[in-house]
């Protein structure tokens, strides 16, 4: 099942307000960019509220690995598919 959400790109809001900014009404705006009224209206409010149209940065814990360590292993199991969690750990870890 497809997420229900997607958040808009940055470029996406930023053509949004400029739209609004030259007169466009929100269902123009939306028609034109093939995004729901409400969808505009919600970042249009933001931009109103904050200043910014960037998204927000998420709070949670960081993850353990970069992307360029995660590619690495993967890597590394590809090529010996038997090797062990703690063979792995030390080749990373040590």
């Amino acid at each position: 099942m497809a997420s229900k959400s997607k958040e808009l790109d940055v470029n996406v809001k930023n053509m949004i307000i400029q739209l609004r900014n030259e007169g466009l009404t929100y269902r123009a705006t939306g028609i034109q960019l093939n995004i729901s009224l409400f969808t505009v209206k919600s970042v249009v409010k933001k931009f109103n509220e904050t200043g910014s149209p960037d998204n927000k940065v998420r709070s949670g814990r960081p993850g353990i690995f970069s992307a360029k360590e995660k590619r690495s292993i993967i890597k590394e199991v590809k090529k010996n598919p038997k090797i062990s969690a703690p063979q792995l750990a030390s080749l990373y870890f040590a």
